[in-house]
Formats: C-alpha cells, structure tokens, sequence
C-alpha cells in the first residue's frame, strides 16, 4: 500500500467513498512538529510492510487546513495533529493523537475490529496536568 496525500475536498470525498467498502486510515500530518514527525515515521513503518491492507491518506495540515477541518466536521472528531482516524462507511471506527500514534496501536485497532480508543490514555483535550502526569509515568515498550 502507499500514501494518498489529500489536497482538496475533491480528494477527501473520493477517500471516503472508497472507504464505503473497507477501512481507511486518515493521517494528520505537520511537518514542523516533532511529535507529528514520530507519527510520521509509526505510519512509514506500516507502510513499509508488503502485508499491510489498509489504504493510507495524508492531509499535511499547514497546507491543508480545508481539508482538515472538514474531516474534523464530518466525522466529528476533535482536530488534534497527528492524529489517525480509521474510517469506514463515514463512521471513525477508532482514532489516536500525538503520543498514541504508533504502528502497534493502529495494527492492534485494525484487527480487534477497531474497539473505541481506551481511556486510560488521557487525550491533550482531558486536560495538560493529567496528560503530563500520564506521559511522565509513560517508559518506551
């Protein structure tokens, strides 16, 4: 599989009805953050496996800020960059940001049948204090 970088509310409606049929994985990508950089590299990883089944679509946010935000509308999820959203028949199967953007996360959602994002990982929207405290007591696995 390979990425498809959205440009344009054209290219964002032609993703979402191929995603009528099957998952596809929505990446919001910055290319001036760090955190989103990390993110970047969890999604080549995926991308880098002959077995991967999922299609891939970019949105590089600085640039495109129209599409971002229309995804943010239309599937009702907070904007939050990086962030994926796995999507299918116009429904956010299961979405992750900042941090919990990695391949293992998004493999495991793909095959649990994307379960609702556990909330024993506190978002940035759940508030800095909890989200710091929670990083802190993070350690790499």
């Amino acid at each position: 599989m390979s990425m498809h970088e959205l440009t344009n509310l054209g290219d964002l409606e032609a993703a979402l009805a191929r995603a009528s049929t099957h998952p596809v994985l929505f990446f919001k990508h910055s290319s001036t953050c760090g955190i989103s950089a990390q993110a970047h590299e969890e999604i080549l990883a995926l991308l880098a496996d002959s077995a991967w089944p999922t299609e891939v679509c970019v949105v590089f946010v600085p640039e495109g800020r129209l599409v971002s935000n229309e995804i943010a509308k239309r599937l009702n999820v907070r904007h939050a960059s990086p962030q994926v959203l796995l999507v299918q028949s116009g429904v956010v199967l299961w979405h992750a940001s900042h941090f919990r953007v990695t391949a293992q996360a998004i493999r495991a959602a793909l095959q649990r049948g994307a379960a609702p994002t556990p909330a024993s990982a506190p978002t940035l929207e759940a508030g800095h204090r909890s989200f710091w405290r929670w990083l802190g007591a993070w350690r790499p696995g």
